[in-house]
């Protein structure tokens, strides 16, 4: 195994919440070593560790005290990924009355999370509010002092881990390069270099950091790959303009959040408490779970959802995970496959002792593993283990729709103890989805039978190695048309 492969399992075994948290903790960490060191000379190191564990308590406690209040299971990593991201956006405090305006900015960034909602999903980045909230009281204002260049490069390697992980390179240069170009105009204009540019870009705009890090905020952004390309541009154009329109001016600040009210507008998000009506033992491994919500939830066959269950001891890897819907709109509750393993993370525990009646909290609805509007070429469902999930929707869709003559599904599994959904892939092999199960640790999907499907759409769902793997394989024989999905063992 390669480096790059071993680096992609590794990554894609953590949540993406967990990659962010510990970036995150990483960059405070290198920024307060190079503070002892003299190094980094923005502020002493008494100032940076004692806002840091300021931002951090104070954003801890009001999270848990709103989410008792408003009766919500609180998500743990949230408040301290805010604190952090407050730290390096921040001014740093010169006076002990500074620090009221840290705990300002920490309580109403959290406060935001629940106050300035819709439908209880968030529409601002918190971090953002906080800073945008003491910024207009004169009670602090932004610094983004994570721009000093001795933390270019380790800003650098977390940002590039949090896009690897999230797989949102293309938002990053959709913001960037708007950004860098108009920085640049600027700067030869004025009889600077390109050298100089690009310099002034990652030392005076926090291009990698805003970029990299609250850009990518999932519930702040939109769940299309189009619409996000235009938020990116929005957010790197306003970024690096100069226009003043009162008290609003150009800003990295400003540019964010006028990127999260288009977000906003053009995506129909929902947050929702979620109510356990059943629960099966689907395999040896693996249970089903299906939930009814106390909203109307809109979504398409083939998208994921983000779920927080209350109670769960704190650890590194958080309380809240990402799950592919099982069932098909219509059905009108929420169906997920849920692989479970011995010493399990506290997460999958607690998820394993759900019974009817036991209610948890989901926050998020998107993802771009869906099917074409109009059907015209064959499709490949190639599925490894839980993998199989995302597809039972989609095989119900185009049943619905008469095209199931045109799905030809691959599904590998362990032993065939571990074939999930057995009465659903029966009723598609009825009416006429071409189902090819695969057992066993040696099955593969070799050479011979990807040629048999030389003009077809291909789909992947399953393990990251097992993905990774038959993509490469599908492009080195010429398959063009790839969409994928991964699962992770959390």
């Amino acid at each position: 195994m390669n480096l790059q492969r071993r680096l992609r399992t590794a990554i894609d075994s953590l949540t993406m919440y967990t990659v962010t948290l510990n970036g995150l903790r990483f960059l405070a960490t290198v920024a307060i070593v190079l503070s002892a060191f003299n190094v980094l000379e923005y502020s002493t190191i008494f100032t940076l560790t004692a806002s840091i564990t300021l931002l951090i308590v104070v954003c801890y406690a009001t999270n848990i005290a709103l989410s008792k209040f408003y009766r919500i299971p609180v998500n743990q990593d949230s408040a301290f990924i805010t604190a952090l991201i407050l730290f390096f956006v921040l001014s740093m405090p010169s006076t002990t009355f500074d620090y009221i305006g840290l705990a300002l900015a920490a309580i109403v960034a959290m406060a935001s999370k629940y106050i300035i909602t819709w439908r209880s999903s968030v529409i601002f980045n918190p971090a953002a509010i906080g800073v945008f909230a003491v910024s207009i009281t004169g009670l602090g204002s932004a610094a983004w002092w994570i721009a000093d260049f001795v933390l270019i490069i380790p800003t650098l390697i977390v940002g590039t881990l949090i896009l690897y992980k999230l797989r949102r390179f293309e938002l990053f240069f959709a913001f960037l390069i708007p950004a860098l170009t108009l920085i640049g105009l600027r700067s030869v204009s004025s009889g600077g270099t390109a050298q100089e540019a690009l310099n002034l870009g990652l030392t005076v705009y926090p291009l990698l950091f805003l970029g990299a890090v609250m850009l990518t905020e999932p519930l702040t952004q939109p769940i299309t790959r189009s619409k996000r390309l235009i938020y990116g541009a929005i957010v790197g154009i306003i970024t690096a303009s100069t226009f003043s329109l009162g008290f609003l001016q150009a800003s990295p600040l400003t540019a964010l959040l006028v990127g999260n009210l288009f977000a906003f507008l053009v995506t129909h998000r929902v947050a929702t408490i979620l109510t356990l009506v059943k629960k099966e033992q689907l395999t040896p491994t693996t249970f089903g779970f299906t939930f009814k919500s106390d909203k109307s939830l809109e979504y398409v066959p083939g998208q994921y959802i983000d779920m927080t269950i209350p109670g769960v001891k704190y650890n590194l890897r958080g309380n809240r995970r990402t799950f592919s819907i099982a069932s098909h709109p219509s059905k009108g509750l929420i169906d997920v496959g849920v692989k479970f393993f011995e010493n399990g993370s506290s997460f999958k525990q607690a998820f394993q002792k759900l019974e009817p009646g036991d209610r948890i909290i989901a926050t998020n609805i998107a993802g771009e593993f869906t099917l074409p509007k109009k059907i015209e070429a064959p499709l490949v469902f190639v599925a490894g283990g839980i993998g199989i999930t995302p597809f039972i929707p989609m095989i119900q869709d185009v049943i619905n729709r008469n095209l199931a003559s045109k799905v030809t599904l691959y599904y590998f599994v362990r032993d065939e103890s571990e074939i999930a959904f057995k009465t659903i892939l029966r009723d598609a092999k009825n009416a006429g989805i071409a189902i090819k199960i695969r057992s066993g640790p040696d099955a593969r999907l070799d050479i011979p039978t990807i040629k048999q499907h030389e003009a077809a759409h291909f789909y992947l769902s399953g393990p990251p190695g097992m993905v990774s793997g038959y993509k490469d394989t599908l492009k080195n024989n010429g398959i063009k048309h790839i969409q994928t999905d991964y699962f992770t063992g959390y």
